[in-house]
This record gives C-alpha cells, structure tokens and sequence, in this order.
C-alpha cells in the first residue's frame, strides 16, 4: 500500500545536501510535457555534458541519457503539498498545490491549443544528483486541473487530487426526481470504496483498494450500515458522513486515495519515535485542546426517517454515553457533550421484491418492528396502500405525480418511504412485500460513543513542528496524514506529566518543502500509547521465546496485567 521510494530516493534524501528539483507533467493524448526548476529539454545534445553538473543558468548538464528526458525548466514556483484531515470533526480536507510556469513561449500552447481542465497531472519529487534518474523521482502527488489564470509571462494553474471529484452531486440530479443510489446493509468502508469509485468514476489504479478491504477486515468486519441516497448532494457531504460514523479517514498518499481507521497501529507496523533533537528549533508549539477537543458526554442518534431535516426528532433512535467522572469537581468540573447525528446507523434493515413496477421503497420506519409488510396498488383509484408486518392495513395514498411519498397507517404514523415514477406505474392491481429484518444499529451507536468518549474525556492535545527533510521517509515511503509518531519531548505536556514520553500523535497534516529541506507537520494526540493486544495466530511462540515483532500479538497477563514483567496488553 503507497508507494515505494527508490533506494537511490533514500540515499539522497538523507543526504540533504543536494540540490532539489520538482518536475510537474501534465498527461495529453499525444504524450507528457514536463516543467521543472531545473531540467533537459530538445535543445541539441551537444551542449550537455556528461558529469551531472549544473549550467550557469541552473539548467541540468545531462549526457544523452533519460536522466532528465525532455524536461523544460520553467517553473517558477510550487506551493507546498496540501492535504489534512480535521481529526475533531472526522474526516479529510481535499488536497491541492500550485504551480507558476514562466515563459509565455512555454505555455501559450499549453492553454490554446490543450482542453486543460481535468487533465491529469503528477508532481514529482528528487534531486540535481550524479546518478539520480528520472525512475528515481517520487510521484508525490497526483490530480487534475482544476484550474488556471494568467498574468503577464507566468500561467498559475490549481491542480487538486482525484477526491475533487466528490463534489459532484450524487444521485445524479433528474426531472422526475426519482434517481436513487441503494446502499443496503453494507459495509462503510465498501460504501466509501464504492462512491469513489463506481459514482464519482475515479479510475479504480487511483485507489488503493487493498487499504479500504484490509482496514475494513481488521477494524470494521461486523460493521453495516444502511441507506437509499434520494436526494442529489455533493458525494463530499456522504463521504464526511461516513468517516465521522465510521471512526476513518479517506486520505490521499500522493499516488493513490487511501483509507485509514482511527485505530493502533497493527502488529509489525512501526511507529518512528521523535524527540527535541528532531525538532528543528523553536518549531514546536501546542494547543491544549480545552475547546475543540474535549467532551465527556457523547450523543449518537440514529435510524434517521429520511424527511431531510436535521432536528433530532427525525431520528427515531439514540445512545449516551457519559462519564461522570470526568464532570466531577475532582476532574473537569463539566459537563461537555458530542452530539453525532448519524443517517447511516440503523436498527432495520429491509428487502423488497419488484412487484410494483415505478415503485421504489426507500424507508421503513422503526415503527414497522420486523417481519413482512405488503404494498398494495390500486391501479383504478391510482393510490398505494401499506399494510404493515402487524397486518393491520393503513390508508390509500394517491399517486398524482413523480417524487416522493409518505405511506402511512391508521394512526397517521409514517411507516414506509416511496419513490413514485408514474409513468412506470402497471395498468393492473398489484401488490410487494417488504421484508424487515434486525440490524446492529444500537451496537454501532454505542461503540462510537464509547470509543468518542474515551477519547475526549480528558482534552485531547495538538501539535504542531518543523523537522528536516530526510524524516519525509517511514520506511520506504512517504509519511502522510493518519500515520503515527512516538513524541517524546520537554516541550509539551499534559494533565499528570511534565514532559511527553513516547505520546502518540496522529499526523494530521503534513507540508514538505523539498528546497528549504524541511518538513511542517500537525498532529493530534491519539491516546493510544499503550500496548495493545491482537488477537495471535496458532503458531506464534510463548511470550518468553516471542520476537519484538511477535509480542505486537496479544498475550494472557498476570493479575496485575503484566506479561513479562512489563505493562501488559489492553483493549482499543
């Protein structure tokens, strides 16, 4: 999952001494055209030189090799990567940069002759090196245009990445008002994968689908919510529903859209450890979290009744979660509450056979209970009759028009939800079952607000530093939003400590700048410092003979939770 640095990439980046250089290719049907800082474009092979060293005018001296192939040195500037997730409110701000390319000789064409907008592009990342090629530069980003203005000789463009695409409206918006997109008793994560991919029709090589199902299988694998989308919304306003009820982050890693659940670290994952000697100098700096990042009270409601309002009446169902500790006068002395309004936590779930052509049952109210109710209609009188799993029948609702309808009982009770197409409608009587059945809703609910509660009884802290640039590297790929850091340092501390020890951040933004040689990153404080225990396969050693990587696998403690002699394990 993510891409992988060459070792050439390594070795220069832990160098820090040689010149960067950022080439941004632009995709078009007849091939790419690249701009740099520092490049090779189709200038006659005699001018270069083959010892890797620069011109006066800093233009790259190259041999007749690819080691630069056919990059016009242009560029002007580059912004800084832009790309972070609002861990508070739970989910991911959508990622962008810009480029200026100077030289109307140099994108006169670009803007006349190309269509622009939409065209794919990729920054990529490396060094003015003696052997560093053009396979060694780093994809570190990938988009498309979004889009350009002109001053003079210079040509900005906005390149944002593919989630710039979850701002179109999904369902598609249509005259009859009677599109919809079913999500029933579905895993998050695959609903997430799925609006990406088959609504929005972000090319499924853009998406690391291997980190949505290994992060839905470890995490998420009882999870399931349930849905029909009726009403045409930017596809962001779904995706922001999804990861704040899910506890996940749809992030981009530069070469892929990635996904990632607010969860420890799994075993053999690593987490770096930095400490003050990281810091570059007066560059640390914290907020303690007092307002944003604090509640002791957290509300879930839930089997939302689709009427499209957000008052917490038109949710049938809700959890508490409090702590009552932490309001006391021996801690926080209040009493602080997260409310999350969930439309996509539901108790019932529902299936329903097409017996009714121009019909579509989009809701079953909580009232219903479970069991198999029948939708009756009345070709002559053109009207449509619940009868609900009890067998008591409601009154006739006259179908006049496409769009949506309420079906109700007796007693006026909203039941079911309709979407009508009446030029569907059969010229003959007819009737579907709808069949109710029990989902987990109250358990989803109530393991948000445990997990949410947990997490923000005490106020959650936040982090912001410089670091050099060769920490861009976590293994052979570059760190990105969501990954871990073991902050050990004397410049924060918190409630109970003077100092941090190995307090685990969450990385939530994080900003290189290749020519400064240095690194911006935020982070937030994930209380996940301890050792947690995952479930161990068969074959696995006993603790006193387990390797390090072993011992990340959970192990029985004494009574006092010690393996070892040392902390025991606990669960997330």
């Amino acid at each position: 999952m993510g891409m992988t640095l060459s070792p050439k990439f390594l070795e220069e980046l832990g160098k820090c001494s040689n010149m960067s250089n950022v080439v941004v290719e632009f995709e078009f049907d007849n091939g790419p055209m690249r701009f740099g800082f520092h490049g090779r474009n189709a200038l006659p092979p005699a001018i270069f030189r083959g010892d890797g060293t620069c011109r006066a005018d800093g233009t790259l001296r190259a041999s007749g090799s690819d080691e630069l192939p056919f990059v016009v040195p242009a560029l002007k500037s580059v912004s800084s990567l832009q790309n972070r997730i609002d861990a508070r409110s739970g989910y991911t701000t959508r990622g962008q940069f810009t480029v200026v390319i100077t030289g109307r000789e140099n994108f006169t064409a670009l803007v006349r002759d190309e269509y622009l907008k939409n065209r794919r592009v990729t920054r990529k990342d490396g060094f003015i090196a003696r052997g560093f090629t053009w396979p060694d530069y780093a994809p570190t980003f990938t988009g498309k245009v979004l889009d350009w203005s002109r001053k003079g000789d210079e040509l900005t463009v906005v390149i944002a990445d593919d989630l710039k695409e979850a701002s179109a409206k999904i369902p598609a918006e249509s005259e009859s008002r009677t599109g919809c997109i079913e999500y029933r008793s579905m895993n998050p994560a695959d609903i997430m994968a799925d609006i990406i991919v088959s609504k929005l029709g972000v090319d499924a090589s853009l998406v690391d689908l291997e980190a949505f199902a290994s992060e839905r299988d470890r995490w998420l694998g009882n999870w399931r919510f349930d849905r029909t989308l009726i009403e045409p919304m930017e596809a962001n306003q779904f995706l922001n529903e999804l990861q704040v009820e899910s506890n996940s982050f749809i992030v981009h890693d530069g070469e892929k859209v990635s996904f990632k659940v607010f969860a420890p670290p799994a075993p053999g994952q690593t987490v770096d450890e930095w400490t003050d000697r990281t810091f570059l100098k007066d560059s640390f700096s914290m907020k303690a979290g007092y307002r944003e990042g604090f509640c002791n009270r957290v509300v879930v409601y839930y089997d939302y009744d689709e009427s499209g309002g957000e008052r917490e009446g038109n949710f049938e169902s809700a959890v508490i979660a409090v702590d009552a500790a932490s309001q006391s006068p021996l801690q926080w002395n209040e009493a602080s509450t997260k409310t999350i309004k969930s439309k996509w936590i539901r108790s019932r779930t529902f299936t329903e056979d097409p017996g009714i052509e121009g019909i579509k049952v989009y809701h079953a109210s909580m009232a219903n209970g479970t069991g198999a109710g029948t939708l009756s209609f009345d070709s002559a009188s053109m009207s449509l009759t619940w009868t609900s799993p009890s067998g008591v029948p409601g009154e006739a609702v006259k179908l006049t028009r496409d769009g949506k309808y309420q079906v109700f009982d007796l007693d006026a009770n909203r039941y079911v939800r309709v979407l009508v197409d009446t030029s569907s409608l059969p010229v003959g009587s007819c009737a579907s079952t709808v069949d109710i059945s029990y989902m987990g809703g109250v358990s989803h609910a109530s393991t948000l607000a445990e997990k949410l509660l947990n997490r923000y009884r005490d106020p959650v802290s936040t982090v912001s530093c410089d670091v050099d640039i060769n920490c861009m590297a976590s293994g052979s790929s570059f760190m990105k939003p969501t990954d871990m850091k073991d902050l050990t340092t004397d410049e924060a501390c918190g409630k109970g400590a003077g100092s941090w020890v190995k307090n685990r951040v969450m990385l939530t933004s994080v900003r290189p700048d290749f020519a400064s040689g240095r690194v911006s990153v935020e982070g937030i404080e994930t209380k996940m410092s301890r050792r947690y225990g995952f479930i161990a396969p068969a074959w696995l050693s006993d603790y006193a003979g387990a390797s390090a990587a072993e011992r990340g696998y959970g192990y029985i403690g004494d009574a006092s939770n010690l393996t070892g002699g040392t902390d025991g394990y606990y669960i997330w």
